[in-house]
């Protein structure tokens, strides 16, 4: 939360409504004679903010796919999400298979049974 204040601290929003019709209100986030970067930094500060404020801090997540340093948005009910994408879930899920079959099945000593 403190670094999020401090971007709204550095880069302040300064909402107003816009529309092109009576029919296409929207809102934007920065004055008027803003520069381009500024309009994408304030409308991207706002999502990222409304999505801390309502789903909580805790549903962004880091890829737990090794040499992916991706960050993601958990969306899962049970907040049961590892990784950023299909890609890097498949490329772990592969390589500890072929780790599982290049070591052979676990063996059970006398003594267990």
């Amino acid at each position: 939360m403190e670094r999020l204040n401090l971007l709204m601290a550095s880069h302040p929003l300064r909402p107003r409504i816009s529309g092109h019709d009576a029919s296409t209100w929207h809102l934007h986030v920065n004055d008027l004679d803003g520069a381009v970067s500024d309009v994408l930094i304030g409308e991207a500060l706002l999502g990222l903010v409304l999505l801390v404020t309502e789903l909580g801090a805790t549903r962004f997540g880091r890829c737990a796919a090794e040499g992916c340093d991706r960050g993601f948005l958990d969306t899962t009910t049970n907040r049961s999400r590892r990784f950023c994408s299909t890609r890097c879930a498949t490329r772990t899920n592969v390589a500890q298979y072929r780790r599982r079959q290049r070591l052979g099945p676990p063996t059970v000593s006398r003594s267990a049974v």
